[in-house]
């Protein structure tokens, strides 16, 4: 009887492991999921970008001072846009996601070089400290 037993508890881990397994699973498939519809409006937002630099230029080439081309505009889904300050607007977010990008990757991420400065910052500290008291102490003992 015992070893009936022992196969329905191994039966029962098994089944449980395998119900975890796919809810892990499925947690993915919806990440992943959400991460391509991000990419599909980045794509999007990069294709408008695209268009409206490819705008700028065509005028550049055409003459337009820089005042005429802040000024030019155009109609998306019944709202006016003004294209230098959409191209602007644009290389700001863009850059401030390769910055916070950045940020995050030299917090990750500790290198021996970091470990090395952090030592070498922390040894002069010390050493001046050291001193410090030294020159004090001498001056004291003169007193």
């Amino acid at each position: 009887m015992k070893p009936r037993m022992y196969l329905l508890w191994i039966f029962v881990a098994l089944l449980g492991a395998n119900l975890i397994a796919g809810t892990e699973a499925w947690a993915q498939s919806a990440t992943v999921f959400a991460e391509e519809e991000e990419t599909e409006e980045e794509k999007q937002r990069r294709q408008l970008l695209r268009e409206m630099e490819n705008y700028l230029q065509v005028a550049t080439d055409a003459g337009f001072t820089e005042d005429e081309l802040k000024e030019i505009t155009i109609e998306r889904d019944g709202e006016t846009i003004y294209v230098w300050d959409f191209v602007e607007r644009e290389r700001q977010r863009i850059q401030k996601i390769i910055e916070a990008r950045d940020e995050a990757r030299k917090k990750r991420y500790i290198t021996v070089k970091d470990i090395t400065e952090d030592l070498m910052e922390t040894e002069s500290r010390e050493l001046s400290r050291l001193r410090d008291n030294l020159i004090f102490s001498g001056e004291e003992e003169k007193r």
